[in-house]
């Protein structure tokens, strides 16, 4: 179930904003063409092939969030899990002002390690 929530979350944000991105481009152009002072219609064309390799990379990006979370559940026993849970709970550190500035916390640091590792 979580995975589903997760499919549709992953893949329902990137349909919302390609339709979003769509038309701000056209909106863009026409103020472009407003600004320059040249009078013509606004025409975009929208690419199949681009749409493809977007949802094939999100798709291939989905597959390897996905592998590695159940590579990590996997390596877990239960009583691991709840006492993570627990310990996420209780522990609230804060975030340093390089981490603030750049926007990338420690914990996801620790991902891309995992990531290198496996």
């Amino acid at each position: 179930m979580l995975s589903g929530e997760n499919e549709l979350v992953y893949f329902g944000a990137p349909a919302v904003g390609i339709f979003i991105s769509f038309y701000l481009s056209k909106l863009a152009m026409v103020s472009l063409y407003s600004i320059t002072g040249v009078e013509t219609a606004a025409k975009l064309h929208f690419s199949g092939a681009a749409l493809i390799q977007t949802l094939l990379v999100f798709a291939a990006i989905y597959a390897l969030i996905m592998a590695v979370t159940h590579v990590y559940i996997r390596k877990q026993t239960i009583l691991a899990l709840f006492q993570i849970k627990t310990k996420a709970e209780t522990v609230v550190k804060g975030f340093s002002v390089a981490e603030i500035a750049v926007g990338v916390p420690r914990h996801s640091i620790d991902w891309v390690w995992l990531l290198a590792i496996i």
